[in-house]
C-alpha cells in the first residue's frame, strides 16, 4: 500500500487546504496559538486561488488555475527567523508576498492600541523584502537548483510534498525542465530587483471558538483610516505599495482596502 505523505495526514490538509497548488508547514497548534493561519492566511489563500485578484483587476495575472502558493517560504534554511505567511506566484511570473495578523485579547480594547500590531506587521514585512532581495542578489546563476534545493529542505524532506519540478508541473503544466528553469530565473530576477507586490492581511470577523474559550472581535469595527495609517506608519514606502486585505473567515469574504477605496469580493 502506498504511504500517505506527511502533509496529507495534517489537520490543515484534511479540513482547511486540500489543494495541490499550496505548499505549507503543518503545525500541531493550528487551532490554538497558530489560529492566525486558520482565520486569516488559509481563507485568503483560497480567495486568491479562486482568481479574485484578477477578477477585481487588483493583480490581473493572478487568474484562477494560474497560481502557486508557498506558505512560510524562507530564503535560508535551516533558519529560526520568521518568514512571510504566504508568497503567491502567477504563471506569468508575478509575485505577491503577504504577512498575516489576527487580533487577540492581549491586544487590548482601545482602537489606537489594537492597531499597533499592524504597524509592527508592516515593519516585519518590509524586513522580509530586504532579506529576500539580499538573498536573490547573492547568486544569479543556476537559480533553479537553488530554489529546488530550498523547496526540498522546507517542504519535501519532512512534510513529503512533491518536488519543485512536480509542483510547477501540477500548477502551471510546465513539463519541460528548460521552461521551468526560465520561469524560476524570471521570478528570481524579479525578487532581486524588488519587483514584488506586498500585502498585509488581518481578520475582520470575530474569532470565536466556545470549546477553546476564545471570543475576540476582529478589526472590522475599527476606522478604515486608522487601520491604513497604522499599517503605513510601519511600512517603508521606498519598497513600493502596500495593500491591505481584511478577511472574514465566517463568510468566506475578503475586503481589499487602501486609503481611498474599499472593494468587497465573495469567494
Amino acid at each position: 500500500m502506498k504511504k500517505t505523505p506527511q502533509y496529507k495526514q495534517s489537520l490543515e490538509w484534511s479540513r482547511y487546504i486540500h489543494s495541490k497548488k499550496i505548499c505549507f508547514l503543518p503545525h500541531e497548534a493550528l487551532l490554538t496559538r497558530e489560529r492566525e493561519r486558520l482565520i486569516v492566511t488559509y481563507p485568503l489563500v483560497h480567495w486568491i486561488l479562486e482568481g479574485n485578484l484578477a477578477q477585481e483587476n487588483i493583480l490581473p495575472s493572478f487568474e484562477k488555475d494560474q497560481i502557486m502558493i508557498f506558505c512560510n517560504f524562507k530564503p535560508k534554511y535551516p533558519s529560526k527567523k520568521p518568514s512571510p505567511d504566504l508568497m503567491a506566484f502567477s504563471a506569468g511570473g508575478d509575485i505577491l508576498m503577504i504577512e498575516s495578523k489576527r487580533r487577540i485579547k492581549s491586544d487590548g480594547k482601545r482602537d489606537e492600541t489594537v492597531v499597533r500590531k499592524l504597524k509592527k506587521a508592516a515593519k516585519q514585512l518590509a524586513g522580509y523584502s530586504y532579506e529576500f532581495v539580499e538573498w536573490a542578489l547573492n547568486f544569479r546563476e543556476d537559480a533553479y537548483t537553488k530554489w529546488s534545493d530550498l523547496h526540498g529542505n522546507i517542504y519535501v524532506k519532512i512534510h513529503e510534498f512533491p518536488t519543485l519540478y512536480r509542483t510547477l508541473k501540477e500548477c502551471f503544466s510546465m513539463e519541460s525542465i528548460d521552461q521551468q528553469r526560465e520561469y524560476i530565473d524570471n521570478i528570481h530576477r524579479s525578487i532581486s530587483e524588488n519587483r514584488v507586490h506586498y500585502g498585509l492581511a488581518f481578520n475582520g470577523s470575530r474569532d470565536y471558538d466556545k470549546s477553546l474559550d476564545i471570543d475576540v472581535p476582529g478589526y472590522e469595527d475599527i476606522s478604515r483610516d486608522l487601520l491604513y495609517e497604522a499599517a503605513m506608519s510601519g511600512w517603508d514606502s521606498e519598497i513600493g505599495e502596500l495593500s491591505l486585505y481584511m478577511v472574514d473567515h465566517l463568510k468566506s469574504n475578503v475586503i481589499s482596502l487602501n486609503s481611498k477605496t474599499e472593494t468587497t469580493i465573495n469567494r
